[in-house]
């Protein structure tokens, strides 16, 4: 049976989503990839970067469901510091969905987050200042991290575009947190309140790690049980973050030797899949510093498939399907 029965009620169109969200309600639709800019940080993933977060490895083996995550210790990250965008981002808009099924669950809504933004570095006021992450506080966002001229906002918009592109003609309404690399923001609050708002299906925010040079691979990200937030919401999201591991596994990508357990890692952290109301998960495709993991960032072919792998994790999820 498809997954319809958690998503909330009062899922709205396009148009009528833009107005409730502002500047960062952006609408179905194909767009122009944008290319990224030197940056300077080493920041990591998602909320903030790795330093001290509290995870709780999943220890399923691939193919296999996750057990229901338990509550962690709460934890804030201070963000890092960077700018954004020029050559060196591929901007490639090719859509490979033959392998992809028809959408499974007609009027559905699905989240892709990219994370971070392309001027937050330019506003270290605005994304320092702290805000609900999911009972605790913790800053707005952060930069994001960088190689050469790839900088991680723009890889991660570019990525979320493709991934939008192959769901929509699955048949999924998609939103995007945001839909160009030249702002800052939004908090992290704000782009779980997306999926909330919309009454969606799943939320997936998407991220590159910056981890050491020799760490490589995949991990995926659900919440931890947290009362008054994701307590109703995180077996349902650590189903999510299975399927989207095993379509990876699936196409070919490896799980990271630094992170987690079999690609899956809880967290009870992050603000983006912690305010989300919704089954969530964060996707760190790879660690940027590695440089295998960076060819396949900056691969054409290799991002298509990636985002392949991606589209059809969702679509398992959207169609009830358990992992393995």
């Amino acid at each position: 049976m498809p997954r319809t029965e958690v998503r909330r009620a009062g899922s709205v169109a396009s148009t009528a989503m833009a107005g409730r969200l502002g500047r960062w309600g952006h609408v179905i639709g194909v767009a122009a990839l944008v290319a990224g800019a030197p940056l300077l940080a080493a920041c990591s993933d998602a909320d903030g970067d790795r330093g001290g977060a509290p995870t709780v490895p999943s220890t399923a083996p691939i193919g296999t469901p996750p057990p229901t995550p338990t509550t962690a210790p709460e934890a804030s990250v201070p963000p890092a510091s960077v700018t954004a965008g020029a050559p060196g981002s591929p901007t490639d808009t090719t859509t490979s969905v033959a392998a992809l099924p028809p959408n499974p669950a007609p009027g559905a809504v699905v989240v892709i987050d990219p994370g971070h933004n392309g001027a937050n570095g330019a506003h270290p006021s605005d994304i320092n200042r702290l805000v609900d992450a999911g009972g605790f506080q913790k800053a707005c966002n952060t930069t994001g991290t960088a190689e050469g001229s790839l900088t991680e906002s723009s890889f991660n918009l570019d990525l979320a575009r493709l991934v939008r592109s192959r769901l929509e003609q699955a048949g999924v309404q998609v939103l995007l947190t945001r839909d160009d690399d030249s702002g800052w923001g939004p908090c992290i609050d704000e782009r779980g309140q997306v999926a909330a708002q919309a009454g969606a299906d799943a939320l997936v925010s998407l991220h590159a790690d910056g981890a050491d040079p020799g760490a490589h691979g995949f991990h995926v990200i659900h919440p931890t049980a947290i009362a008054g937030y994701t307590d109703t919401t995180a077996a349902a999201s650590a189903t999510l973050a299975a399927d989207l591991r095993d379509a990876l596994v699936d196409g070919d990508h490896a799980p990271a030797t630094y992170a987690g357990s079999d690609g899956l890692v809880a967290r009870g952290d992050l603000g983006t899949i912690n305010r989300a109301e919704t089954p969530a998960a964060m996707v760190e495709v790879g660690n940027m510093h590695n440089p295998g993991d960076l060819d396949m960032m900056t691969s054409l072919d290799e991002r298509a498939q990636l985002a392949d792998a991606l589209a059809a994790g969702v679509l398992r999820f959207l169609a009830g399907e358990e992992p393995g």
